[in-house]
């Protein structure tokens, strides 16, 4: 036996707005004050050898195992 369900109400469809740029033109510009910039000494602000990432010692340093001369 089969039971009757109504069926979904289908949405109206969405209303046209405008495009991306129209929407965007309306939020206003954010100011940008210049002495509230990040210089090149905040970037490395509280970077030393011990806060840096441990660089890899190059293969002659670190005794790696030598290649088989085959006689």
């Amino acid at each position: 036996m089969k039971l009757r369900r109504s069926r979904a109400q289908i949405p109206p469809p969405a209303i046209y707005v405008g495009d991306h740029t129209d929407k965007l033109s309306r939020i206003p510009a954010l100011t940008h004050d210049e002495d509230e910039r990040p210089r090149r000494e905040d970037q490395d602000y509280a970077k030393n050898a011990f806060t840096d990432p441990p660089v890899p010692l190059p293969r002659f340093l670190t005794g790696a195992k030598k290649p088989r001369r085959r006689t």
